[in-house]
């Protein structure tokens, strides 16, 4: 059986929670799920909260010290890093960051969602390289209540990170956390469960597991083993064999 690969990972199990992780491209040891606020690349560590990004160094661990601190917009929820290049999620779009030779990020792109009424949305990002990976969701529980549901994972081209486009948008129950290893995207549904798909070809994604007995909030992979938030639950994956993809594991994380 597949064991916990880390002591804890404190994946917050709302969008509220502060979820905080060294970024895989670094170090082996930390990682962070898709509503990250807080994520370190090298001797830097990049915070965002509702209306902007700060930089802090780590040359001297013992005492950060703020390097750069910049205003990006409203309703910010998150941030991903890849290659020197940061994704930042918001509810009206999504921002893009190139990390330049002093760690503080320079903004060299964004996308504006293409939705009339959408202050009641949340928006985490993932990317592998040349796609973006965006989910929109309506809290069905929030002050919009039923007035105004948007329910979709968007896909964009990013190959060009100036100019990124959209490609795809697929409808969904309501879409929380995403993670993407390779071709695979695991896709949390809340009370619809975890879907995995296959989008190797983005314009027509193919589902190839739904796991619908659980409610889903977050998730990241590592290499085989994947790490699910749910409400109350830590739910384990093992997806090394595509075609037997099983759980192996479950602790209680909340009463």
């Amino acid at each position: 059986m597949l064991l916990l690969a880390v002591p804890m990972l404190f994946v917050g199990c709302s969008k509220d929670s502060l979820r905080t992780g060294e970024d895989a491209g670094t170090s082996s040891n930390g990682v962070a799920g898709s509503y990250a606020r807080i994520l370190t690349v090298g001797d830097f560590m990049y915070i965002v909260d509702n209306t902007s990004i700060q930089t802090y160094s780590l040359a001297d661990a013992t005492t950060p010290s703020k390097v750069d601190d910049q205003e990006i917009g409203q309703n910010i929820e998150s941030i991903f890093h890849l290659d020197g290049k940061l994704f930042i999620g918001s509810n009206l779009g999504m921002y893009l960051y190139a990390i330049s030779a002093d760690g503080s990020p320079e903004q060299v792109g964004q996308v504006q969602h293409d939705i009339l009424f959408n202050p009641c949305t949340s928006d985490p990002v993932v990317s592998d390289g040349d796609y973006a990976y965006v989910t929109l969701n309506t809290d069905l529980n929030g002050p919009c209540g039923q007035t105004s549901l948007v329910n979709q994972l968007s896909i964009y081209n990013v190959q060009n990170i100036n100019n990124p486009t959209l490609v795809a948008e697929y409808e969904m129950y309501n879409p929380k956390g995403v993670g993407v290893d390779g071709d695979i995207l695991f896709l949390c549904d809340n009370e619809a469960g975890l879907k995995i798909f296959n989008v190797a070809n983005p314009t027509n994604i193919q589902m190839i597991a739904h796991f619908d007995d659980i409610t889903t909030y977050d998730v990241i992979p590592l290499n085989g083993l994947l790490l699910v938030v749910g409400p109350r639950n830590l739910y384990q994956f093992d997806y090394t064999d595509l075609d037997n993809i099983h759980k192996v594991s479950e602790m209680v994380i909340a009463s």
